[in-house]
């Protein structure tokens, strides 16, 4: 970066196939989705991160792992701050579990960006899974959205799926009721079998990237006029 304290720069979250195992980065589930990819530039960057992390497969450590991500994605934001780049130019994005766990930053460290673009937000399993784990959606899941829910204000563009057989659009309300003023929700439903992964096979794709742009430029411009 030439001049960070005028980048902006967007860190990416892929999803998590096994919360008791550390994710393959390099499959295709786990890619940037091209509405976001499209809008790198030199004056605004996507930094990928690969999550590592893994937690026991016990019912005591249900969810742990979301906590362990977002270690990862302060260690990640601390680096950008003290290399110049401001928080007001700092975006978290991600797709299911990495959209989870940066909705969950606006709780933990809200200070150190300036909002969240998150794909089909999920991390406790289907929905079709919930009689056969119910721990994880009637326990771990209603935790961590009260955890979720302490945040201040909760500034994020959120895309739902109709057919997202991990949450649909009506199990993610929750977000714009309570944070009518800053969370933008933006559902609906391709004609597509892989509806959990609509970030990557979007038919609404130029809309999306739009929709991005907007929320991105609304927040910067937002956090100068505040100054």
């Amino acid at each position: 970066m030439d001049s960070p304290a005028d980048t902006t720069v967007v860190v990416y979250n892929h999803g998590t196939t096994r919360s008791d195992r550390a994710e393959n980065c390099g499959r295709f589930w786990n890619r940037v989705p091209a509405s976001l990819l499209s809008m790198q530039s030199d004056d605004l960057l996507i930094y990928y991160l690969c999550s590592d992390v893994a937690e026991e497969p016990l019912i005591s450590t249900a969810g742990t792992y979301v906590y362990k991500r977002l270690d990862e994605i302060e260690r990640i934001l601390d680096e950008l701050l003290a290399a110049g780049v401001s928080a007001d130019r700092v975006f978290l994005a991600g797709h299911s579990a990495g959209g989870w766990a940066s909705l969950m930053a606006a709780a933990v460290f809200p200070e150190k960006f300036n909002g969240v673009i998150a794909f089909a937000p999920a991390f406790a399993g289907k929905r079709s899974n919930a009689k056969r784990f119910p721990h994880w959606r009637q326990v771990v899941r209603p935790r961590l959205i009260k955890h979720m829910l302490t945040a201040p204000t909760l500034p994020a563009l959120v895309f739902a799926y109709r057919r997202d057989p991990y949450n649909r659009p009506e199990e993610l309300a929750f977000l714009a009721e309570a944070y009518p003023d800053s969370v933008r929700f933006v559902p609906y439903g391709c004609e597509n079998a892989l509806s959990h992964l609509l970030h990557l096979y979007d038919c609404r794709e130029s809309e999306t990237s739009a929709a991005i742009a907007d929320f991105i430029a609304d927040r910067v411009r937002g956090a100068g006029d505040a100054e």
